[in-house]
C-alpha cells in the first residue's frame, strides 16, 4: 500500500507522493513541461492501484510537478519566457489514467513551464508570486495583480525575460513578508536574502 510521503519508482521515472484526504476524495494535478495538466480523483480506499496507474504523457513531454489540491484551489503556472496563467481548478474536469491531459497554459515555439503552484481559495489576497530569472534578478507580485482566466490560454506577462535577466527558472508561492530565500547557483555558490 502506498502511504504518504511514499517514493514509487518503475521505468525510471521517481515520483514522491505526499497527499491528504480532502472528505471523501483527495485530488492530485500533474503538470508537465508543456504546460500540460492531468487531474485525477483519487478514492482513499483504492488509492494503491490509482496512484500506481500511469500517465499517458505525449512523446515530447515530461512530468515535473505532482500537486495535491482540495477540488476547490486555484492554480498558477509560469513559463520560462515570462508568461503566467491563474486559473480555477475546477476549470480542470477529473480524468482517468489513460486520458491525454488538458491545456493549463498555451506555451509557443521553445517555450516551457518552469513551475506552477496551487493556492487555496480565498488566499490569493495574502499571496504573492516570488520569481527568480537566470541572471540572478527576481521579483515579488501580489497574486491580486494577475486576474482569474481560463485555463488553456496564453496567460499575461509576470516578469519581462531579456538578456539581460534570463529566463524564468522559478517561482513560489509565498505569503506575507516574514520569509528567507535562499538562491543556488550551478556552481553550488548560494545567497540568503
Amino acid at each position: 500500500m502506498i502511504k504518504p510521503g511514499d517514493i514509487y519508482e518503475k521505468n525510471g521515472i521517481r515520483v514522491c507522493f505526499e497527499y491528504l484526504t480532502f472528505g471523501y476524495w483527495y485530488y492530485s494535478k500533474q503538470f508537465t513541461d508543456t504546460g500540460n495538466v492531468y487531474y485525477r480523483r483519487i478514492l482513499p480506499s483504492k488509492a494503491e492501484e490509482q496512484i500506481k496507474g500511469a500517465v499517458k504523457l505525449k512523446n515530447d513531454d515530461r512530468l515535473r510537478w505532482v500537486k495535491v489540491t482540495t477540488g476547490e484551489d486555484n492554480v498558477f503556472q509560469v513559463s520560462a519566457k515570462g508568461q503566467s496563467i491563474f486559473y480555477k481548478e475546477s476549470d480542470i474536469r477529473p480524468m482517468g489514467r489513460t486520458a491525454a491531459g488538458v491545456r493549463g497554459i498555451h506555451l509557443s515555439g521553445d517555450n516551457y513551464a518552469v513551475s506552477c503552484d496551487v493556492i487555496a481559495a480565498g488566499e490569493e489576497i495574502k499571496a504573492n508570486a516570488l520569481i527568480v530569472m537566470e541572471k540572478g534578478f527576481g521579483k515579488r507580485t501580489p497574486l491580486a495583480m494577475f486576474h482569474l482566466q481560463l485555463r488553456g490560454g496564453m496567460g499575461i506577462r509576470a516578469a519581462q525575460v531579456k538578456p539581460r535577466t534570463g529566463p524564468i527558472v522559478g517561482m513560489k508561492i509565498v505569503y506575507g513578508d516574514d520569509y528567507d530565500v535562499i538562491l543556488a547557483s550551478s556552481k553550488g555558490q548560494m545567497i540568503r536574502m
